[in-house]
C-alpha cells in the first residue's frame, strides 16, 4: 500500500527533473548559438575586401621601388612602394611621407582611386612618398583588421625603413585616411622619428561607429553585436572598444598635426571630429562641407593638394 501511494509523487518528481533537465539543455543550446553568431560575425565582419587595381606611381610619371617590409614586433609582410623624391639626390637630402589607405581600400583605389594623384602631388613638391597596403589589404599578408591597433605596426615598419635608407629622424610624414587615420596616430605616438601627421576622417572612438553601422553593415539585429565584441576579443586579443585614437591624440603634440573632415561624414559623425580638435587644441583643422566618408579629395582635389603640401613643407622643415 505505501509503494503504491508513493508513485504518484515519483512521477511527478521524475517529471519534473526531465523538464529542468530539457530547458537547462535548450538555455545551453540558446547560449551556445548566440556565441556561434557572434564568432561567425567577429571573423567574417574583420576580414577586408582585397581591392587592388594595376595602377602604378610610374603610370603617373614617378620612378619608384616595390618593396616588401616586416611590420614591427610581429612581422608580418606589407607590401609597398617606396618613390624617391630625385634617383640622383641622397634620401638624407628630402623629408619623406608614408601614405596610409583606409578600411576595404589599397595604395591603388584609396579615395577611389586618386591616392595616386595626392602622391604624385606631394612627390612633385619634393617629399619621398611611401604608400602600404595595410595588412588584409591589397597585396600584403592576410589578418582581421583591428581599427589602428595593429595596423600601426606596418606603419612603423615603413618608417624603419626609411630611416634605413637615410631619411632623418623628425623629416618623416605620416598621412592616413579613416582607419589609416587612426594607425598613423597609433605610429606616431609610439615613435618619434614621425616628424607631422594628417589625417583624412578619423574617427575618435571606433565603437559608436561600429554600433552605428552594425544593422546596415552585419545584417543582423543589434543584439548579436554583443557576442560579437565578446568573440572578436576571443580571437584577436584587443576589444573593439579599445581603439580610441582620442585618447592618444594628445601625444602627438607638440609636432604639427593636420586634421581634415567632411561635416556630412554619415560613418564618423563629425561630433567626433569635434571631439579630436578638443584633444588636440593645436591642431590645423579643416572641415569641409559637401562630401562623403573618406571623398574629401573628389570634392577638392587642388585644394587638397595646396593644403596637404604647405602643412608638410612647414611640419618637416
Amino acid at each position: 500500500m505505501n509503494n503504491t501511494k508513493s508513485l504518484p509523487k515519483y512521477r511527478y518528481q521524475h517529471g519534473g527533473r526531465i523538464l529542468r533537465i530539457v530547458v537547462l539543455v535548450f538555455v545551453i543550446l540558446l547560449v551556445v548559438g548566440y556565441l556561434a553568431v557572434g564568432a561567425i560575425a567577429a571573423d567574417k565582419l574583420t576580414y577586408a575586401e582585397r581591392m587592388f587595381t594595376t595602377d602604378t606611381p610610374q603610370a603617373h610619371g614617378m620612378s619608384y621601388e616595390d618593396v616588401t617590409l616586416s611590420a614591427r614586433l610581429d612581422g608580418l609582410k606589407i607590401a609597398a612602394w617606396y618613390i624617391p623624391a630625385d634617383v640622383s639626390q641622397p634620401a638624407e637630402k628630402s623629408s619623406a611621407i608614408v601614405m596610409v589607405h583606409g578600411w576595404n581600400a589599397s595604395r591603388t583605389n584609396a579615395f577611389n582611386q586618386h591616392f595616386i594623384d595626392l602622391a604624385k602631388a606631394l612627390h612633385q613638391a619634393g617629399f619621398s612618398i611611401m604608400m602600404i597596403d595595410m595588412r588584409g589589404h591589397g597585396q600584403s599578408a592576410n589578418s582581421h583588421f583591428t581599427f589602428g591597433r595593429l595596423e600601426r605596426r606596418d606603419v612603423l615598419a615603413a618608417v624603419d625603413y626609411l630611416l634605413e635608407r637615410g631619411h632623418p629622424s623628425g623629416k618623416i610624414g605620416l598621412i592616413g585616411t579613416s582607419m589609416g587615420a587612426a594607425s598613423v596616430i597609433g605610429a606616431a605616438v609610439e615613435d618619434q622619428s614621425v616628424g607631422a601627421v594628417a589625417t583624412d576622417s578619423l574617427f575618435a572612438e571606433i565603437y559608436p561607429v561600429v554600433q552605428g553601422l552594425w544593422v546596415k553593415q552585419s545584417g543582423l539585429p543589434m543584439v548579436f553585436l554583443y557576442p560579437t565584441r565578446w568573440m572578436y576579443f576571443v580571437e584577436n586579443g584587443w576589444d573593439l572598444a579599445s581603439a580610441r585614437p582620442v585618447e592618444e591624440i594628445s601625444k602627438i603634440a607638440p609636432r604639427p598635426l593636420f586634421l581634415i573632415h567632411c561635416e556630412q561624414d554619415t560613418y564618423i559623425p563629425h561630433g567626433q571630429f569635434q571631439e579630436l580638435e578638443q584633444a588636440a587644441p593645436w591642431a590645423q583643422t579643416w572641415s569641409v562641407k559637401e562630401c562623403r566618408h573618406a571623398e574629401i579629395y573628389e570634392f577638392v582635389p587642388d585644394e587638397y593638394n595646396q593644403k596637404m603640401v604647405s602643412f608638410f613643407e612647414t611640419g618637416l622643415e
